[in-house]
């Protein structure tokens, strides 16, 4: 294929080059096709702040997940921590002798979010034992592949100097791709959008700098002499100027006339423009305006499923990119094929307050699907003696073998047979949390009917934005599934909207039960 020069790329229109071309994801490509005229590159990318906190945040969060190294059971049930092999050791204090492991794995997340790749050169030891990481940058660095479908790197070093190396000693991470080779760099790919906040940000700054707009305009009913405006405007100016001036009060001489000029619509429509572009920054990345520092439209009950949905929507797919690449890069296939794998830790990333923690662990720990020291595992506390037993299934059996001090209870993965006494000392705990449930709610709809009680749309209004979070309370609250606790707040909602607050007189004695039955079931002897 003929190669296509730097001037015919420069002069051709657009659409003559496919967005497959590399061209388009280099520092040159980036600053053409863009209606803005901004000159947008990956280091100036992260100057827009949006795009800075979306960066920082992403590349954090990943890089802050415990990552250790794990080797499956012979069985294929379980999974033991590998402490003693070069590679967890490297994870855990070091891949090289100047960084640390979350600046190494923060590197990496920032060169694939705004380059689409990162790469690292694999250390070995004489012996050919895996002995660390030395990153590269990316800018620097040539990928193509041979006829044998493997692929060779071609990096420039400062100097000028080409070092090539082949596909076992790079530790490379892209981003989507479409050649499956190199990954498409997300600055090229919303460089329009970008270079449309750096100029709203632009226009901004110039207009501050030069600002034409009035605030105050004085109006007399006679034409003043020049000397005669510079006077008053001066006098009024130094009357109205420093500290010692707030809140005294204007006098206006001669049946003056004084307005006050607000925001323009044209000003408006800059501010809007300005917040969308955070919005449309967003959707690049992924997050939720909150994550962004944008807390204009944030509640609690949104603020809290914005970082649940972080979690599943940017971490987790970032974190199984890293693990897929470290395992291909930093094992070999027969350590892989003898089970070794790295696997990121994402319960810290969903940890919730600690009532609420405390309170999903009594559960899990009385229903006896975690034990008490995984408990304090996750707290970043010791293990302690006797506490590896898992209190429920220690009871437990078969359906056929049902005996005496047993009862069928309706359990999460369907009915079990479990002792009588975890299970009461479990209900216990479902119905304090469910009676605390309940007063909350009956508490804040009660306060909603005196609030608005000359205006029925004003409290359907706030009684609507009160449910949108209460239905996340009670799923976090009783460990509900989504679908469960939608169904039962939208028949709370129903009722009130249909009875008025006098439906809820009863509630605090009636819909505890009814929380506690969707949240263990019913148990039976």
């Amino acid at each position: 294929m003929p190669t296509v020069g730097l001037f015919e790329r420069l002069l051709a229109p657009a659409d003559t080059l496919p967005a497959t071309d590399r061209f388009w994801y280099g520092e040159l490509g980036e600053t053409l096709d863009n209606p803005a005229g901004i000159k947008v590159t990956p280091e100036n990318a992260l100057q827009i702040a949006a795009f800075h906190a979306a960066v920082k945040v992403r590349s954090e969060d990943i890089a802050s997940l415990p990552l250790p190294l794990f080797r499956r059971q012979p069985d294929g049930r379980g999974k033991d921590r590998v402490t003693d092999h070069a590679a967890a050791e490297r994870m855990s204090f070091g891949p090289n002798e100047w960084m640390t492991p979350f600046e190494y794995r923060e590197q990496v997340e920032v060169h694939w979010a705004i380059r689409g790749n990162a790469y690292g050169r694999i250390l070995n030891t004489p012996a050919g034992e895996f002995d660390g990481v030395i990153p590269l940058n990316p800018a620097r660095m040539t990928v193509e592949q041979l006829p044998s479908r493997r692929l060779r790197y071609t990096y420039r070093d400062r100097d000028g100097h080409e070092h090539v190396f082949v596909q076992d000693e790079i530790d490379h991470h892209r981003n989507m791709t479409l050649d499956g080779i190199v990954g498409l760099s997300l600055v090229g790919l919303a460089r329009r959008s970008l270079g449309l906040t750096v100029a709203a940000e632009e226009y901004g700054a110039r207009s501050f700098k030069n600002d034409p707009h009035l605030s105050v305009v004085l109006k007399h009913d006679k034409v003043l002499s020049d000397d005669a405006n510079k006077r008053i405007a001066s006098s009024f100016r130094d009357a109205r100027t420093g500290p010692d001036a707030a809140w005294t009060p204007a006098v206006i001489e001669e049946g003056m006339d004084l307005t006050t000029v607000g925001v323009t619509s044209k000003d408006a429509q800059f501010l809007e423009t300005r917040d969308h572009q955070l919005l449309d920054t967003g959707r690049w990345v992924r997050m939720a305006p909150p994550k962004l520092g944008d807390y204009s439209r944030a509640t609690y009950g949104n603020v809290e499923q914005a970082q649940i949905s972080h979690v599943g929507d940017v971490v987790r797919p970032g974190a199984e990119r890293r693990e897929q690449s470290l395992n291909r890069a930093w094992l070999t296939q027969r350590e892989r094929r003898e089970g070794l794998f790295f696997e990121h830790l994402l319960e810290g990333a969903l940890r919730g307050d600690i009532e609420t923690r405390y309170k999903a662990y009594q559960i899990a720990v009385l229903t006896g699907w975690m034990s008490r020291n995984e408990v304090r595992n996750l707290e970043n506390l010791n293990a302690e003696p006797g506490l590896d037993e898992l209190l429920v299934p220690m009871n437990m059996a078969n359906a056929t073998d049902a005996g005496g001090g047993q009862a069928l209870a309706f359990l999460p993965g369907g009915p079990q047979l479990v002792d009588q006494r975890a299970m009461s000392s479990a209900r216990m705990i479902v119905e304090e949390v469910s009676a605390g449930v309940v007063r909350k709610e009956v508490a804040a709809v009660t306060r909603i009917a005196r609030k608005h009680a000359d205006s029925e749309a004003a409290f359907r209004e706030e009684l609507e934005s009160f449910y949108d979070d209460h239905y996340e309370h009670v799923s976090n609250a009783l460990q509900l599934p989504p679908r469960a606790a939608r169904s039962y707040v939208d028949a709370q909602r129903e009722a009130v909207v249909d009875g008025g607050v006098a439906v809820t007189e009863r509630w605090n004695e009636e819909r505890p039960a009814e929380l506690v039955t969707l949240a263990i079931g019913t148990v039976t002897a």
